[in-house]
């Protein structure tokens, strides 16, 4: 369970041979659903190269793929679906620790934003202050967004926190001391080795989504973290390039 590799790589320093035994559990993941897949007969990690068609002047020409097949809209979904399954397992626990309050969904001006920089700089931000930031206002509004309904998640989540710090025993018994000073990055990290999300692949197989679909998904999950990662060596490039 996720919540259980959580509390245990909280708890166990990140020394050299912690790190190895987080690449094995990687790589183990992954062998298992190429081996799940292998079973069914499918390349599953060979991912699909280009369509084409030859249209009437004779040209080679590219198919164009459907919008959900953008890595922004895949992103977009990969980061609703984390963030979904990770409130739905705090809330399960803080319910069996006697809690009489629970955590409302992030607020969409957040869950929605897929930019490279409000993504890479809540990288570094524990769950908390992720709970405790006004999303709202340092991203701003959209045509497209409720601002009340916004407003009412992000006020519902600073009172469920307050309720913690007035109950430190629910927060104990619950297991939200230790997720809440985890950082943003590494409940991701732990996230995508976790059978929840091994989970949310055959999610999509019952939905009906196309093989292509499903690589193109996985493959932009396994690379979610580099991509915004990357946002940080950019801006250095760029100033760099600025200053020459």
């Amino acid at each position: 369970m996720i919540w259980a590799i959580i509390k245990k790589r909280w708890i166990i320093k990140k020394k050299k041979k912690d790190i190895d035994k987080e690449k094995k559990e990687e790589d183990l993941f992954f062998s298992n659903v190429q081996k799940k897949k292998a079973d069914e007969n499918i390349d599953w990690w060979k991912f699909t190269t280009k369509k084409y068609f030859i249209a009437e002047d004779g040209k080679k020409k590219r198919i164009k793929k459907k919008r959900k097949y953008k890595p922004d809209d895949i992103r977009k979904k990969i980061k609703a679906r984390f963030h979904k399954i990770i409130k739905n397992i705090i809330n399960e626990n803080l319910k069996k620790a006697g809690s009489e309050q629970l955590f409302d969904f992030f607020p969409q001006s957040f869950i929605g934003n897929i930019t490279r920089k409000v993504n890479y700089e809540s990288f570094g931000l524990t769950y908390k202050e992720m709970l405790s930031t006004d999303y709202l206002n340092q991203i701003g509004k959209s045509e497209n967004l409720n601002i009340k309904v916004d407003r009412t998640k992000f006020l519902k989540n600073k009172e469920v926190l307050k309720y913690l710090e007035n109950n430190p025993e629910i927060c104990k018994r619950s297991g939200f001391d230790i997720i809440q000073d985890m950082k943003y990055k590494d409940l991701l990290k732990i996230y995508f080795t976790s059978s929840q999300f091994e989970n949310s692949i055959e999610q999509l197989k019952a939905e009906n989504e196309s093989l292509d679909y499903i690589q193109e998904y996985t493959y932009r999950a396994r690379t979610y973290i580099k991509f915004y990662n990357n946002y940080e060596n950019e801006k250095k490039i760029e100033i760099n390039l600025k200053e020459e």
